[in-house]
């Protein structure tokens, strides 16, 4: 083998250096003379190294001539090749790249030996130097039984790239090596190499391919924030694509709803605390107050609906857990129908009414949130009392989430109404700073001007009128499946008990879809008749 080896050698020199006349090569023609000699004494026949020459000789002619051997057996040693490499730099430069590739092509087709032999050469190239051929070979290491030895050959390509090459060519091994290494399921490398580069979206790419969404989040966080909402909606869809409710609810509470009601996912009784974060989360979202927000509202309405329809045929049926649920279910109801009447005119009051309802029921929801909301709906339909009433209470709120304390609240404007004094403080502000200050300063102005009762208004009972509790009389009536508030008189009666509407209010409802042909309101019907056992037998009623 070795003599085989040598053969090959020195078959470079003197095929080189007999047809050469370059002063470098006419230096050493005794070298030539001496090789060409041990070529014919190991066996290359006469005619065949002269063929050569003559290829050789004639190369000014054709430019495109690639000088070429055959290659020794396949046992030739791997300091052999070097060698012969080296001899080939160093006197005929100009056919290294071609005897290079020669013998990558002939290591490709021997597998692992022939990969071992290509990172044996890349280290050789590294040693001497010669970085951009150190590279290109080991680029060239593919599958060689070992995963980890070819990442290794591309994280030194890359590596050295960066190191010692030009940015553009660095740039472009990169670019080529992070897609590989993605290939292998070594996305976390191939991220690292592109912020080496400052490829921030190709590294978050790689983590999202991954899977490391924690990563992904913080190198767009710290880097480049424009990618933030770009990895919370890969991170939102891969939740969808998994059926991981649990996890989407804290992403995205509405796409996690969107899951239960486009997927139909079984409401599993155990899962309570997915339910109760589903409705905290939506309760708190901002732009939910508007007519665009319907279908978000109807999906959580719906969604506690089949919960609680489950819970009835349950053993927590009546528990206090159903009992919460239900009035999460009611609550979600007047959010919904709140929307629905936000997109017709004439129902601007019964939307008002929603919001004042949804007072009492502050022991669920944020607070601050719910007095913004009834006092803003109040001062936009005239109702300027209660509006005032409402917004100094939120003012009051949003002191006490600075302070950390409810302690200083002054109840006296809510004694004998069903609006609770201990509610939980709000963990944040769910109102933004700008719209706080003009509800401040419309405050401050009402109140120098001293044109206002700050008082609730109160009904023929003697109550705030949009209590369900008579102070008084300990009496409690029923709310009103449209608007929330008490129903005194002239009540609409459904077969599912508890369930009734003040018949104006119902007849109002009615008169609009007539005359909007509103989908949400219709939608609202179609769930009332589903909630309560069907609608009643006169589905108009102007008496």
């Amino acid at each position: 083998m070795e003599r085989r080896a040598m053969c090959y050698k020195l078959s470079i020199i003197a095929v080189t250096l007999r047809s050469g006349s370059s002063p470098q090569l006419q230096q050493v023609q005794g070298v030539s003379l001496l090789c060409w000699e041990v070529m014919t004494d190991f066996g290359y026949s006469t005619g065949a190294l002269e063929e050569v020459s003559g290829k050789r000789r004639s190369l000014r002619r054709s430019p495109t001539y690639t000088l070429s051997l055959p290659w020794p057996g396949s046992g030739m040693a791997h300091d052999s090749v070097r060698d012969a490499l080296r001899i080939c730099k160093d006197y005929v430069p100009g056919q290294l790249e071609a005897l290079q590739e020669e013998y990558e092509r002939e290591a490709s087709k021997k597998g692992a030996r022939g990969m071992e032999g290509l990172v044996e050469q890349a280290r050789q190239w590294e040693q001497a130097g010669e970085y951009s051929r150190a590279v290109d070979c080991y680029l060239k290491v593919r599958d060689s039984g070992s995963s980890s030895l070819v990442e290794k050959c591309w994280m030194k390509a890359a590596e050295l790239s960066i190191k010692f090459l030009p940015p553009q060519r660095s740039l472009e091994v990169v670019r080529a090596v992070g897609p590989q290494l993605i290939g292998i399921g070594k996305h976390s490398a191939a991220a690292e190499l592109y912020l080496n580069l400052d490829l921030v979206k190709e590294a978050i790419d790689a983590f999202i391919e991954g899977e490391e969404w924690n990563k992904a989040k913080r190198v767009a966080k710290e880097l480049d924030p424009r990618y933030e909402d770009y990895v919370d909606q890969h991170y939102k869809e891969f939740l969808k694509n998994q059926g991981k409710v649990d996890s989407l609810v804290g992403v995205d509470v509405v796409a996690a709803l969107d899951l239960y009601v486009e997927q139909g996912h079984p409401l599993y009784l155990q899962n309570f605390n997915i339910y109760k974060r589903i409705f905290t989360d939506m309760v708190s979202s901002p732009g939910t107050n508007s007519a665009e927000a319907y279908h978000n509202w109807a999906d959580l309405r719906d969604v506690l609906f089949n919960l609680c329809e489950n819970l009835v045929k349950s053993s927590e049926a009546n528990s206090p857990a159903h009992e919460e649920f239900e009035t999460m279910l009611l609550i979600a109801h007047y959010y919904a129908t709140r929307s629905a009447a936000q997109s017709v005119k004439q129902l601007e009051t019964v939307a008002a009414r929603l919001s004042v309802s949804l007072l009492r029921h502050t022991q669920l929801l944020p607070a601050d949130k719910a007095f913004y909301e009834a006092g803003i709906a109040a001062k936009a339909v005239g109702w300027e009392n209660m509006a005032f009433i409402f917004l100094n209470r939120f003012l009051d709120l949003t002191d006490a989430i600075e302070e950390g304390t409810l302690d200083a609240l002054d109840h006296s404007d809510f004694q004998d109404t069903d609006i609770p004094f201990e509610v939980p403080l709000p963990a944040k502000q769910h109102v933004p700073e700008a719209q706080r200050e003009e509800v401040r300063d419309w405050v401050l102005t009402v109140s120098m001007d001293q044109r206002l009762e700050q008082v609730l208004p109160r009904d023929e009972r003697g109550a705030y009128e949009a209590s369900l509790v008579a102070a008084s009389t300990g009496v409690r009536a029923l709310p009103c499946l449209i608007t929330g508030y008490p129903i005194l008189r002239n009540k609409i009666e459904f077969k599912r008990p508890g369930k009734a509407a003040n018949k104006d209010n119902w007849n109002k409802f009615l008169m609009a879809i007539k005359t909007s042909h509103s989908p949400v309101c219709q939608d609202v019907l179609k769930f009332i008749s589903q909630w309560c056992g069907g609608l009643p037998s006169t589905s108009f009623s102007f008496q």
